[in-house]
């Protein structure tokens, strides 16, 4: 339990990381080269970077013949002096802070809104095959392991109905229409011994040891299964 804690721990931390690390990219990417192609980008600083009047001041530049750029300035002037100082280092950080905290918090609240639905579908859909023994047919009763699950029947594996020859999906439809199969998830509840005993009251104990005789008698089941069946339904009475 501890290890499994760990492991946990250790994955959270590992995705709050990436999450950090992407955030911090973005936002120096919006300050600094989102700035220079938009200049309103910086004013998410003016508040905290200046008490005063923000301004930016933009100049072109020439640094080789027939080669020019734009160069940005920001200034903070003082309301009380109305003295001018160059805040352009200080703003730009400023302004890769708070771009970096609201691209965090986007990217965590991306995160818990879809992927981990996602993820938890995926885990319920992806689930391995026990198989249950039965005269030249496997039917697979799933089990969380992460795998995907399987139809074994007459020895051929097969992911899905789809996949089977005619003649072997018409034998393996026609033992899976005599199950029922109350949850929908595909397992017959005959082979969901707790998954019966939650959703059958007793009083349908005839109807269950009818449709298990008949089983029988189409040798879907043997006799050994037959009796364990139901001495199991018997007892719920």
């Amino acid at each position: 339990m501890k290890v499994l804690t760990a492991i946990k721990t250790a994955s959270l931390m590992v995705w709050l990381g990436v999450i950090l690390v992407s955030s911090l990219f973005t936002g120096l990417m919006i300050a600094s080269a989102g700035g220079a192609i938009h200049t309103p980008l910086y004013r998410v600083a003016a508040p905290f970077a200046c008490d005063g009047e923000f301004t930016v001041e933009s100049q072109r530049y020439s640094y080789k013949p027939g080669q020019s750029g734009v160069e940005h300035k920001i200034y903070c002037r003082d309301k009380a002096t109305g003295a001018r100082t160059e805040i352009t280092f200080y703003a730009i950080f400023i302004a890769f802070l708070i771009y970096s905290g609201l691209t965090f918090v986007v990217f965590l609240a991306v995160t818990l809104v879809l992927i981990f639905p996602l993820r938890a579908l995926a885990r319920r859909a992806e689930t391995a095959v026990g198989p249950v023994n039965l005269p030249g047919m496997i039917l697979g009763t799933p089990r969380a392991t992460g795998k995907p699950a399987r139809i074994i029947v007459n020895g051929q594996e097969y992911a899905g109905p789809e996949e089977m020859p005619a003649e072997t999906r018409s034998a393996y439809e026609g033992a899976m229409g005599v199950f029922a199969d109350a949850d929908g998830d595909g397992v017959p509840d005959l082979f969901e011994g707790v998954g019966v005993k939650a959703q059958a009251p007793p009083g349908d104990a005839a109807a269950r040891l009818t449709k298990l005789k008949s089983l029988l008698e189409a040798g879907l089941i043997t006799t050994q299964e037959y009796e364990a069946k139901k001495a199991e339904i018997l007892s719920e009475l």
